[in-house]
């Protein structure tokens, strides 16, 4: 991933880890839906629906943990390969509010009731 576009995921994310909320430079790109080994030509795994920031403390906890996966999972933070990232929300522990993530690099607030 590029810096420029990487920067872009910054600004949408308030340039914070979804999970802690650190501001500082060990903030990467977590895909929500994985990209597998060697990477992934899908568009909607490298569609910035399925991109947020995580410090990367964080990040390699969802990796190696198997419970900090299910809390992933359950927050919007992983999804299994079914799920559509535009679709699905993930929760910011920051704001304390669920996001719907769109391909533009921009998230709108979710509520259940919009459905």
């Amino acid at each position: 991933m590029k810096r420029k576009e990487f920067d872009l995921y910054l600004r949408r994310d308030f340039g914070r880890c979804y999970h802690c909320g650190t501001t500082d430079d060990t903030l990467v790109p977590q895909h929500r839906l994985g990209r597998g080994m060697g990477g992934s030509k899908d568009p909607k795994v490298n569609a910035p629906s399925n991109i947020i920031t995580f410090c990367s403390e964080h990040n390699g906890q969802i990796e190696s943990n198997s419970i900090a996966l299910l809390r992933a999972k359950r927050l919007g933070w992983k999804l299994e390969s079914w799920q559509n990232p535009r679709d699905t929300p993930v929760f910011c522990m920051t704001t304390g509010e669920w996001y719907l993530l769109c391909d533009n690099y921009t998230r709108e607030v979710y509520s259940p009731s919009d459905n």
